[in-house]
């Protein structure tokens, strides 16, 4: 049967059952209202984990549903822990229900607001995790195109330097190939970068976007109040809090707001600018465990279905769960792209006496349906997937929800048309996903049922 489409959007509804059957959602006080619908908190019902579900109404969307599919299909895509997940999409009669990455913490607008201004080293620290998330979406070939510190979401209450920041709100995101020049006009104003006003750019537009917040973390000000200051590009550095930056400070925001978006520095050069590197010390190396190592081989050499359904267990758990693997992940993501390599991974180990002639390259390897060799990064989810504690958490509960997101007619079972056409398993060669029901159809009815999906599981 394979996966379904919304009858509102024609997005994929990777889960066609009901969302009260797998999310306990708090009808209290909604986290946000907006024109399409409201947000509220909710708990996942089989591990207990927090989240936000966003619901839409859909006879409040018709004039906008290009833009919210649009925005709906970039976050399926994106998977990076400085921008909001979207986990799930529910469909009822009058609603669609997004399960989202919940951030308790409010915007980081509102976390300026209340400072006035920031210092450098907050700054920097907040900049360098927007940038890490700017850097992903530029390389994965999406531009957001309303970069502000209103749409830059805190992950709970706290100090800057002790919370995630998370890019949120997709709805003018698009995707783009290389070369290519788009030519709508849209973002916000004080934000927008003077060749969108020109209706000609690219995704550099979303690095003067950039300058315009850190100029805004610094002074509580923006560098531009009308179309005509953004065009001129000039902006005035007499704000008090401007008095006792740093040279590097004046580098960086000059070339962040570069009126040539050829000349603007791009997100992965800014990462590397000594403004950074003063105020952010690098990381101490974490110490890794032999079990965690092991752990990272294992989980290549399970089959892709096994593989797919812990990455979705790993998007059921909850932060006690996921935030010692995230320091890990993060330590380890040592140029802020959202993955960890093979090359990224040794150069840790390099560093570690307990470790330094460990092998971790099986983790790494992978045989194309050809059956040559191809070397392989870990994603922030698979990462977790591979190391999150399976004995705790592999609970029939949890492996019955992630059983169901295969299972789309919801008749107990998992058929060769379903697995060839989940977007969890991506795209699998006719031979492998032949081999795959072989290998766990124990019963020769050419279906995986819950027994037989339990005891790949258990292996």
């Amino acid at each position: 049967m394979g996966d379904l489409q919304s009858s509102a959007l024609q997005v994929i509804i990777a889960n066609p059952g009901k969302l009260e059957d797998y999310y306990s959602v708090n009808a209290g006080r909604a986290l946000g209202i907006g024109s399409f619908g409201v947000v509220r908190e909710a708990t996942v019902i089989a591990t207990k984990a927090s989240r936000a579900v966003k619901g839409i109404l859909k006879d409040k969307m018709k004039t906008r549903i290009d833009s919210l599919k649009q925005e709906m299909e970039i976050m399926r895509m994106v998977d990076h822990l400085n921008v909001v997940m979207l986990y799930e999409i529910f469909e009822d009669t009058k609603s669609l229900h997004l399960v989202l990455e919940l951030c308790s913490g409010g915007t980081l607008h509102g976390y300026i607001r209340k400072r006035h201004h920031l210092t450098e080293k907050s700054a920097a620290g907040g900049m360098q995790q927007i940038f890490r998330a700017v850097n992903y979406l530029h390389k994965n070939s999406i531009c957001h195109r309303d970069i502000k510190s209103q749409n830059v979401l805190l992950s709970s209450p706290g100090d800057l330097s002790q919370v995630l920041l998370k890019v949120s709100d997709f709805g003018l995101s698009c995707t783009f190939a290389d070369g290519q020049m788009m030519r709508s006009l849209v973002g916000t104003l004080p934000y927008t970068a003077p060749e969108v006003l020109d209706k000609l750019y690219d995704h550099k537009c979303d690095i003067w976007s950039c300058g315009v917040m850190l100029y805004n973390m610094l002074s509580g000000q923006l560098p531009f109040a009308d179309e005509a200051e953004i065009r001129r590009g000039h902006f005035s550095m007499a704000a008090r809090a401007f008095s006792d930056v740093s040279q590097d400070f004046f580098n960086v925001l000059t070339q962040l707001l570069d009126r040539s978006p050829a000349n603007r520095i791009s997100a992965s050069k800014v990462l590397q600018h000594d403004w950074f590197k003063k105020w952010l010390p690098k990381r101490r190396p974490v110490e890794l465990h032999s079990g965690l190592l092991e752990d990272l081989k294992t989980y290549r050499s399970f089959n892709k279905f096994k593989r797919a359904t812990l990455c979705a267990l790993a998007s059921m758990l909850g932060d006690a769960e996921v935030n010692p693997l995230r320091e890990i992940f993060v330590s380890l993501d040592e140029d802020g792209d959202g993955f960890i390599s093979l090359a990224e991974l040794q150069e840790q180990l390099r560093n570690s006496q307990k470790h330094a002639k460990v092998d971790v390259r099986s983790a790494f390897e992978e045989r194309d349906v050809t059956g040559k060799l191809q070397m392989q990064v870990f994603s922030y989810t698979e990462f977790l997937a591979a190391t999150f504690d399976r004995k705790k958490n592999l609970t029939p509960e949890a492996c019955l929800v992630a059983f169901m997101s295969f299972d789309k007619n919801n008749d107990g079972l998992i058929s060769l048309s379903e697995l060839g056409q989940g977007r969890l398993l991506g795209q699998l060669s006719p031979e492998e996903l032949q081999q795959t029901l072989q290998d766990l159809d124990q019963d020769g009815d050419s279906c995986i049922d819950f027994a037989e999906f339990m005891e790949m599981m258990r292996l």
